[in-house]
């Protein structure tokens, strides 16, 4: 699934991550930054990148702020 072209393909693996991982946010935020590497190696627009890891973050559901807000201080550093 991960080496298929087709992004459902692509989020039905980001779910099966999910469960999988399901009791920590950081492995899950971990996951979709190898998806977004995955997107980045595979040319897609920056339109494509956020609708589909937007897609992916409702199923991973990620609560904890503190993980978003260490994905936040990476990027501005």
């Amino acid at each position: 699934m991960r080496s298929s072209e087709n992004p459902f393909d692509l989020a039905h693996y980001a779910g099966m991550q999910a469960w999988r991982n399901r009791s920590s946010d950081a492995r899950k935020l971990g996951y979709m930054k190898i998806l977004l590497g995955e997107l980045n190696r595979r040319g897609w627009s920056h339109e494509e990148k956020a609708a589909l890891l937007w897609f992916v973050e409702g199923i991973m559901h990620i609560e904890d702020d503190r993980v978003w807000d260490q994905c936040d201080q990476m990027h501005a550093a």
